[in-house]
Formats: structure tokens, C-alpha cells, sequence
């Protein structure tokens, strides 16, 4: 007789069975906190971008003082607004400003306005954007900009 043990094949089975829900728990584990990290930041992207944009109620451009007033709109949404980038347009260039770390001055208010003075050099200003800054998780993150407006000469 041969005196050789070993595992049943229903003891086999289980095993692996038990093998393969631990790995599919450790990879989810590790998985879900970045992909909730990268929805969350497009989610709070598209709220940010479909609530700020350049208005032209008090936007104008004084080629003579090669200065821009740009206003921008902040709608309502759930996200965190770090900062904001103003993108002016001149001769097919662009040129971006940012407001809180470059002009050292805040954000618009939920449902408020504001009106940057920005100094340019070169083509007169003629078209102006904005992009949105938000925080994302424990990450700040820079979204699509806005579409380009139009921007008046200055009475």
C-alpha cells in the first residue's frame, strides 16, 4: 500500500476560491481610492467649468494703457475653487494670468463677480477666457477653460 496523503480536490477547490476573493479585495482596496480621486476631480472640473465665465458687462480693453478689465462670473456647484486662470487672447497668441497666485487677489464669491485689471504687451486684447483651479482630493487640480469671449474697447 502506498501511504501517500494529500489535499481533496473539494478542500483544492476551496482554496482557491478563497485565494482569488483575497486578491480581488486587495486589488480593490488599492484600486477605488484612485479612481474615486480622478471621477471626483472631473466631476468638480465640469461644475467649475460650466460655472465661471467671462462676462462683458464690465470687461474692456484700453490699447492705449495696454490694459485689460476682465469680468468673471462664478455660478453655483460643488467644488472647491483654488484659483482662477484668465486667458487673454491677442494676433492668434494667447497669454494667462493667474489670479490668486499671480495677481495676489481672491476668487469671485458663489453667485458674484469681479473685475481683474491686467497689463499686457504687444497686440491689442481681444478675446479673453478663464480656467478653473479646484481642489481635488488632496490635490489642486487645472481644468479645460472656458470659451473665448469677446472683449470691447473701453469707453
Amino acid at each position: 500500500m502506498n501511504n501517500k496523503k494529500g489535499i481533496s480536490a473539494i478542500v483544492a477547490t476551496v482554496l482557491i476560491i478563497l485565494i482569488t476573493v483575497a486578491a480581488v479585495t486587495i486589488i480593490w482596496a488599492a484600486i477605488i481610492p484612485m479612481i474615486q480621486d480622478q471621477i471626483g476631480g472631473s466631476t468638480e472640473c465640469f461644475d467649475a467649468s460650466a460655472a465661471l465665465s467671462v462676462t462683458t458687462d464690465y470687461s474692456c480693453v484700453n490699447d492705449t494703457s495696454k490694459e485689460a478689465q476682465i469680468q468673471v462670473h462664478r455660478g453655483t456647484g460643488k467644488f472647491t475653487l483654488s484659483d482662477i486662470e484668465i486667458i487673454l487672447g491677442a494676433g492668434g497668441n494667447t497669454n494667462s494670468t493667474m489670479v490668486v497666485e499671480d495677481l495676489i487677489q481672491s476668487v469671485p464669491d458663489v453667485n458674484g463677480d469681479r473685475v481683474y485689471t491686467l497689463t499686457y504687451i504687444g497686440d491689442k486684447v481681444t478675446e479673453a477666457g478663464v480656467a478653473a483651479w479646484v481642489e481635488a482630493g488632496n490635490t489642486v487640480k487645472a481644468c479645460d477653460k472656458s470659451g473665448m469671449v469677446t472683449i470691447p474697447e473701453c469707453a
